[in-house]
């Protein structure tokens, strides 16, 4: 039975290939075949860009009942020459942030001398063949002895000796720097 149910499909089948086979090939519409049929016809004058039917006449159905007119229709767009499919939400737009604090002035550093490397030892003021006062000063274990206008290590000049200071220039940054004479009388 279900042999008798495939064949019957089968050759149904093939009458509908065959038909449709024949539609294609030998129904060709002609311009004699279709006077009554509609073909498109390009719009004149103020139509809609588009194609409409008509009649092998050239009139239109919309020209013979102009209830078949639909209303025109606006395209809106949220944001004018936007895209039609762009995200749209009803949330408000979000705040813009704060722009960012201008960055803090750099910190200008002032150069300053190092702290005196020397310890006050001694004075030596006026005597027999001293002309000018002599200081003693030590820097660690070596000791040294200096009058004013001396340069020390390349680094100090001695500018005055007196019994209460001892007057030094920083000389890469000519910063002058005093140095107290301890245990001196007044």
């Amino acid at each position: 039975m279900s042999r008798l149910k495939h064949s019957a499909r089968s050759a149904l089948l093939a009458l509908a290939l065959g038909a449709s086979a024949y539609l294609a090939v030998y129904w060709s519409p002609t311009p004699q075949a279709t006077a009554d049929l509609p073909v498109l016809a390009k719009p004149t004058g103020n139509a809609v860009i588009g194609y409409t039917l008509a009649d092998s006449a050239g009139s239109t159905p919309l020209e013979s009942d102009p209830s078949l007119l639909a209303p025109k229709r606006v395209q809106h767009s949220p944001v004018p020459g936007g895209d039609a499919f762009a995200l749209m939400s009803w949330l408000p737009p979000p705040k813009a942030s704060p722009p960012p604090a201008p960055p803090p002035p750099p910190v200008v550093v002032v150069p300053t001398a190092p702290p005196l490397p020397f310890t006050f030892v001694g004075l030596l003021e006026k005597g027999v063949g001293i002309d000018q006062p002599k200081a003693f000063l030590a820097r660690g274990d070596t000791l040294l002895v200096v009058a004013t206008g001396d340069t020390v290590e390349n680094n100090y000049s001695v500018d005055s000796i007196t019994a209460q200071q001892i007057t030094l220039t920083y000389l890469p940054l000519k910063t002058r720097q005093t140095l107290a004479v301890t245990g001196a009388t007044r």
